[in-house]
């Protein structure tokens, strides 16, 4: 039975863990799982300049038209790896000062990658700040997708079309994502309204945009040089999006404006995704997704430290703490959104009354 401090989401009932939050964050902190790690950082800041290198020299020094479209993929996977150090960087992983990691991820984010680091900061942020929150989380407020059912019965026309087969359409539709980061680059840097360090990230996207345009078209013919783009943008696109959705898709939401403490919410939302040194590094470390949830702030190479205290701490107290292997955490999660999506099969009954 439901109690006064009772918190009831998707039907089930939950309690406050604002108290607990401060007992795990004195482990934490007493672990020194925060301190900062710079020998790590150098080494995965070389293993991305590295990548690009070797997709480069490849570029030029290989005359083979299916080499090539395998190097594309190997500039997606640089693109990616890059793009995880743009989003260790918005939170502060790196080092103790809010301007390096800054221009870290200018670096990283609009010269490497040709994406504006502060749109991408100010976004993953504001997800951060409102987990699978209906209406509210960027993450889940997609104009293609619901993750809800009160959102998928109120789809209409096309809309409605692509929730209901939503779970097929998924990974296909990730191949566009690298290509709108993009666009959304140009919408930031471009439009209307105050931009923070607005002209040097344009000139970083341009400058990287002439390299990235300018190397390719050098190399390759022309048809090869639009293949080798298409390739590298839709593997870059898969990837990333295979990374970040099964850390929150296809679990439970919380409806717009209901008050819910920040471990509450981190814990209920998040699924993690089992580590294994393999999936740890191609996951960029995000697999460990309710331990990042719970503190951002935390180096890459100490989640699973962070992992082993968490863990514990939550399955003393009953908190709920998900966990899943990469293959079935992909299965729950379109499991799920094949099922929200046939929502838009039920018609809505009228009020009484009417």
């Amino acid at each position: 039975m439901a109690t006064q401090d009772t918190i009831m989401i998707g039907g089930m009932p939950y309690r406050s863990l604002k108290k607990d939050y401060v007992e795990l964050k004195k482990k934490i902190q007493a672990a020194g799982i925060m301190d900062r790690q710079p020998v790590y950082y150098a080494v995965k800041f070389t293993e991305v300049i590295l990548l690009y290198a070797a997709s480069i020299a490849i570029l030029f020094l290989v005359d083979n038209i299916w080499v090539q479209m395998l190097n594309a993929i190997l500039l997606g996977f640089a693109s990616t790896q890059a793009g995880f150090i743009l989003h260790d960087a918005g939170h502060r992983q790196i080092t103790n000062s809010t301007k390096a990691d800054n221009l870290i991820g200018l670096i990283f984010g609009n010269l490497f990658m040709g994406a504006s680091s502060g749109w991408w900061i100010e976004y993953h942020n504001e997800h951060h700040a409102f987990t699978n929150e209906v209406h509210v989380d960027p993450a889940i407020d997609h104009p293609f997708w619901a993750f809800d059912d009160q959102t998928a019965l109120e789809a209409s026309g096309f809309w409605r079309f692509m929730v209901r087969w939503q779970a097929y359409l998924y990974v296909p539709l990730m191949m566009f994502q690298a290509a709108f980061l993009r666009i959304f680059t140009f919408q930031r840097l471009l439009g209307p309204g105050k931009v923070k360090n607005r002209g040097v990230e344009l000139v970083l996207v341009v400058v990287h945009l002439a390299l990235y345009l300018g190397l390719i078209f050098i190399a390759l013919p022309p048809l090869a040089a639009v293949a080798f783009i298409a390739i590298h943008h839709a593997f870059t696109g898969v990837y990333t999006g295979m990374v970040f959705a099964p850390n929150h898709k296809g679990m439970p939401t919380i409806e717009d404006g209901k008050k819910v403490d920040f471990m509450l919410q981190q814990t209920i939302t998040t699924r993690n995704v089992a580590p294994h040194p393999l999936v740890d590094y191609l996951f960029g470390g995000l697999n460990y997704q309710i331990e990042h949830h719970l503190f951002p702030g935390t180096p890459r190479n100490r989640l699973g430290d962070s992992r082993r205290i968490i863990k514990a701490f939550c399955e003393d107290r009953g908190i709920p703490y998900h966990e899943l292997g990469m293959l079935a955490s992909y299965r729950e999660m379109f499991a799920e959104m094949d099922e929200t999506g046939k929502q838009t099969l039920r018609t809505v009954a009228p009020a009484s009354g009417d």
